[in-house]
């Protein structure tokens, strides 16, 4: 059981991102990008048919 929680890295005690409005009919994307390509980033997505694109910053 140890080595099962080592490996699955529980508990995590890092600060969790969460969206309510991703639920059972929708799912979410995070992606790590710099800010030189989050304007490319998320232009991609909404071409590839993406419905609403969020940028949170990592503090």
């Amino acid at each position: 059981m140890l080595g099962f929680m080592l490996f699955a890295k529980l508990p995590s005690y890092k600060k969790k991102i969460y969206d309510p409005e991703v639920s059972i009919d929708s799912f979410g994307l995070l992606l790590y990008v710099s800010e030189a390509e989050i304007n490319d980033v998320t232009k991609t997505l909404k071409e590839s048919g993406a419905n609403e694109v969020k940028t949170v910053e990592e503090k």
